[in-house]
């Protein structure tokens, strides 16, 4: 197509993200344009709350680092899918209710008659180290904004926001790009789609064009 490919933006996922925090940070209530943590300064603040902190089941003293890469994995495994230290909360206290309530966990004979199972209390003793998991992320979230950070994984978090809360940056999105083609579709994770969804979404006839093959999926396990 000659020269007018200039005007064509390409980008990633994240990249295209980046350039939108650019532009509206102000609304996200920074002080000013948040820094994109790399891994090494991820590593660090984690290790950090790590050593700060008292925690019953995340650093035990017979092996400090134990739980280090399950923290950091489980907490962009939340963020990918868009939950909240609350909502992690309320998902643990579910769980447990459900677990507690339900009659067939209930034993019916011997010493422990009327009382739960020990699997079951085995299971909630589970849960309620996985809840402290709850906590390390409050605090990893509330540092960040405090040191006007962002992850990795806020990156596309924040952009989806300022599309979903904010109608001017909705529209001005829709106005500058009037057509979109994403590919290697098969890769999109959820917080990827909630991107899409959140500015194209309500358009009648949006000019939105996928190219995508569930047979090359690779990335099945981050969410895509």
């Amino acid at each position: 197509i000659g020269t007018t490919a200039r005007n064509v933006t390409i980008n990633t996922f994240h990249s295209f993200a980046i350039q939108i925090i650019e532009k509206y940070w102000e609304l996200l209530d920074f002080t000013h344009i948040p820094l994109l943590l790399d891994e090494n300064e991820t590593i660090s603040i984690v290790d950090e709350l790590l050593e700060d902190n008292d925690w019953e089941y995340l650093r035990p003293r017979n092996d400090p680092s134990k739980y280090f890469n399950d923290v950091k994995g489980l907490m962009s495994i939340l963020k990918r899918e868009r939950i909240t230290p609350i909502d992690f909360l309320v998902i643990f206290e579910n769980e447990v209710e459900k677990l507690e309530s339900d009659p067939d966990n209930i034993s019916s004979r011997g010493e422990t008659k009327g009382k739960l199972k020990a699997e079951i209390i085995k299971k909630i003793e589970g849960l309620h180290r996985t809840k402290e998991v709850v906590e390390f992320y409050r605090k990893y979230e509330e540092i960040k904004l405090k040191r006007n950070l962002m992850d990795y994984n806020d990156v596309l978090e924040y952009a989806v926001m300022l599309a979903e809360q904010f109608d001017n940056v909705r529209a001005d999105l829709y106005e500058d790009y009037h057509y979109v083609l994403v590919d290697e579709h098969q890769d999109s994770n959820q917080l990827q789609n909630s991107f899409l969804r959140a500015i194209w979404g309500e358009q009648e006839k949006p000019n939105i064009f996928v190219v995508g093959d569930d047979r090359q999926l690779i990335y099945g396990f981050s969410g895509a």
